[in-house]
């Protein structure tokens, strides 16, 4: 017997493809707003990595790691 079949995985997407933080001055904190909402049939887990660059510890994010109800 041959069994076959497709899963739905979770579905997370931001509310913004893109963020424009406009001029900004060296050292100026700026506060972004950004969301991540979950359009699938299940949870969704997500935890940001950040790359291992200079410019990546510039950025901080309230929420690093999350599970999102459906």
């Amino acid at each position: 017997m041959k069994l076959k079949g497709e899963g739905l995985g979770p579905k997370a997407y931001l509310t913004q493809q893109e963020i424009n933080f406009g001029d900004i001055f060296v050292n100026q904190p700026i506060k972004q707003p950004i969301q991540i909402e979950n359009r699938g049939e299940i949870k969704c887990h997500f935890n940001l990595e950040k790359p291992e660059r200079a410019f990546a510890k510039m950025f901080e994010f309230s929420v690093e790691e999350k599970t999102l109800e459906v």
